[in-house]
């Protein structure tokens, strides 16, 4: 989902939202993840559910690819776990796991399909 903010607005939000957790680790259940890398993993996971293989970047502008952008996507953050020394878990390099599971399988209780991406500096 893109909240479709400009890029002040954006920063804004991500301040917001850092200042909540203030020094602890950002762990969540659904909402709106805080992305390492990039902002496209409900893209990834339609992508990957479809069949594409995204080990390189040349997946994302097949026909196939551009076909499913314009389907509806249905994913969303079902869990974020980040970094935490108390707990002794390190996701690469100051990095972040998140898991995603379709909006309608989460509905009905079903997680037989949830993607987890890590993401790290």
């Amino acid at each position: 989902m893109t909240l479709e903010l400009s890029d002040q607005e954006l920063d804004t939000f991500c301040d917001t939202a850092d200042a909540m957790f203030g020094t602890l680790p950002q762990h969540q259940v659904a909402g709106y993840p805080a992305p390492v890398q990039n902002d496209d993993m409900e893209r990834d996971c339609q992508l990957v559910t479809n069949g594409l293989y995204l080990g390189t970047e040349t997946a994302y502008g097949t026909e196939a690819a551009r076909k499913l952008d314009s389907a509806p996507n249905d994913w969303t953050l079902l869990l974020q776990v980040d970094n935490d020394d108390s707990l002794g878990i390190m996701w690469g390099d100051a990095g972040k796991l998140y898991f995603w599971v379709e909006k309608k399988a989460a509905r009905v209780g079903d997680f037989s399909n949830v993607w987890t991406i890590l993401q790290c500096t």
